[in-house]
């Protein structure tokens, strides 16, 4: 499954707020695509005082991150419980 917060993108069109990304079994925050099959999920990038990273070419600096990526259905706008 593909999911995605940008227009552009052919996982968009689902409402962000009924899916949860995990990401290597981890709930992944800002992220605005996901990709199970590829193992892809992009996220935006913060500095460490917890601000969006800027790039000043292309607004928020992405970074994509590759591993396990589980989209997880969240109907009831629940945070996900991940097991360990």
């Amino acid at each position: 499954m593909r999911i995605s917060t940008k227009p552009e993108d052919p996982g968009y069109g689902l409402n962000p707020e009924n899916y949860q990304v995990l990401f290597d079994g981890e709930i992944l925050h800002d992220c605005h695509t996901a990709d199970e099959e590829l193992g892809l999920a992009i996220i935006y990038e913060r500095v460490s005082d917890g601000k969006f990273k800027w790039d000043p070419v292309n607004g928020i600096a992405e970074k994509e991150l590759r591993g396990r990526v589980e989209v997880v259905v969240n109907l009831e706008g629940r945070p996900h419980e991940v097991k360990s």
